[in-house]
């Protein structure tokens, strides 16, 4: 896949290149926030749409000729180049800035629209490295593709209830026509992955009404995505071409923000879309006196919007079966999946139970239709259970790699099993939980992991970010400071701008 340039997204901007048929807003908006990191490019206007809003751009980021920053309070780091700006506040001593004016608050009212979002149907699920498509339009449950699966959406109306691509996954607008995309939950396109049109289609609309728009480092999104309660946010080196709306907008360093016409990468691909993709499991089960080969009808079959794909079902007899084998990559009857490899995480537990598909089957204690670290129900679908010290038996030092931050914002992934933080599941954890902590803390205990934000209104001068004092599991040995894991969701330097590359770790005095 070719990545567009910064260089052609500043010439899409500059009106060399055609925008799409339809009439669509050239802009990214948050409702109360938009941050861009440092070394972004920008080819669209940019703004935050209430009064009170902030708006902050990093250090060299690149606005284009004919695009606007607009909002109550702008600042924006040094080096930076900015044609024009409408403030009511600027703090811009470094940064070259052509024009200043006034702006027009709201920008939007309404702000961010969107429908009433509905879903409710089968799930959809594309495997690691398969090709599904395209898919009918119509109602679906979660929309799940693995890493490095491609899923293709035809014209028309997909409404679903989340929508989760792997790594190296890819969502195509294949057209002809206008596709749009109502998600009634939170989207994740994981590091490297795309959602687009191909060459010469336009960008499909995408509706959010979930809290959370998480695009991945390295990701091409081509879209128009409106999502007026979500925080969305764009990880490093992405590219973004169409436009964006939600009540907070952050990038990581070196994204490119542009107005959208085609697909953001070079995308050759043949597709007809009146194709249907059935992919079928044919599962060998071994006897004591045969050897039977069964085809059972466990089909996924992905059906065109004018072909329908029938899956015949083969009936054999079998004598005596052997027990599946969990992990000998071969799914067996009995087993929902198997991968052959022992990453929990992946979406195939090591009991051969698929994460994520909505359904809690042994051993799973949980599962909420996704993949991610950082809800209620973790990656691999187990919460442990505890029988909780009535003291604590444990102090952990959570340190950041930088001690000139004036916010952090991260997730403490810790053993559940083994240890717990007292008070449950929740916020305002019990006093003494936490201590030295660097500054103001925000916490939130999810019973796997607890969401931590410290802030501060200089900088922390440290790089210990807080101790953390957890109970213990009854019958259960204590960790070590490698069971925890401590990942950094974002953190803000001396001038209150997103730095990328911080890290934190754990340590047990």
């Amino acid at each position: 896949m070719t990545r567009t340039t910064a260089t052609a997204m500043l010439v899409m901007a500059a009106g060399l290149v055609g925008r799409p048929a339809r009439a669509q807003p050239c802009r990214f908006l948050g409702g109360v926030a938009v941050r861009v990191a440092n070394d972004g490019t920008v080819a669209a206007d940019v703004g935050v749409n209430d009064v009170g809003g902030r708006l902050r751009l990093g250090r060299r980021v690149t606005v284009a000729p004919g695009a606007t920053v607009r909002g109550d309070e702008v600042s924006i780091g040094s080096a930076s180049v900015v044609p024009a700006v409408e403030a009511n506040a600027l703090h811009a001593p470094k940064a070259s800035v052509a024009s200043v004016g006034a702006p027009a608050l709201p920008l939007e009212d309404p702000f961010c629209p969107i429908p009433a979002l509905e879903c409710g149907g089968p799930r959809v699920e594309v495997r690691r490295g398969e090709s599904v498509g395209p898919l009918a339009p119509g109602a679906y449950g979660a929309v799940v593709v693995r890493n490095g699966g491609t899923l293709r959406l035809g014209a028309g109306r997909y409404r679903v209830c989340s929508l989760d691509a792997g790594r190296g996954a890819a969502i195509d607008a294949v057209g002809p026509g206008e596709t749009t995309l109502d998600v009634v939950g939170d989207v994740r396109l994981a590091n490297g992955s795309r959602l687009a049109p191909l060459a010469g289609v336009q960008p499909p609309t995408v509706n959010v009404g979930g809290g959370r728009v998480k695009v991945g480092a390295d990701a091409d999104v081509g879209a128009f995505l409106s999502a007026p309660r979500a925080r969305v946010a764009i990880g490093r080196n992405a590219v973004f071409a169409g436009a964006a709306c939600g009540e907070r907008l952050e990038t990581g360093w070196r994204t490119a923000l542009a107005c959208g016409t085609a697909a953001p990468g070079t995308t050759t691909s043949t597709t007809d879309s009146t194709t249907t993709t059935t992919s079928t499991t044919t599962t060998t089960t071994t006897t004591s006196t045969t050897t039977t080969s069964t085809t059972p009808p466990t089909t996924t079959t992905t059906e065109a919007p004018t072909t329908t794909t029938e899956t015949p079902t083969t009936t054999s007899t079998t004598t005596t079966t052997l027990a599946p084998e969990c992990g000998n990559g071969l799914p067996e009857p009995g087993e929902e999946c198997d991968d052959g490899d022992a990453d929990p995480n992946d979406g195939c537990t090591n009991a051969c139970t698929v994460c994520g598909n909505e359904v809690v089957t042994a051993p799973e204690s949980c599962d909420d239709g996704n993949l991610l670290l950082d809800d209620n129900c973790p990656e691999d679908c187990r919460i442990e259970q505890c029988e909780e010290t009535p003291q604590p038996v444990q102090t952990i030092t959570v340190v950041s790699s930088r001690p000139d931050l004036t916010a952090i914002r991260l997730l403490l992934d810790y053993p559940d099993g083994r240890v717990a933080l007292p008070g449950g599941p929740g916020p305002d954890s019990p006093a003494g939980t936490f201590t030295d902590v660097a500054g103001d803390l925000v916490a939130f205990d999810v019973e796997h992991a607890v969401r931590l934000v410290v802030s501060v209104p200089f900088t922390f001068d440290t790089t210990t970010v807080l101790r953390a004092s957890f109970l213990g599991c009854a019958g259960a040995p204590l960790p070590a400071a490698a069971d925890y894991r401590c990942l950094v969701v974002d953190a803000s330097d001396e001038n209150f701008q997103t730095v990328d590359g911080v890290t934190c770790t754990v340590t047990i005095p």
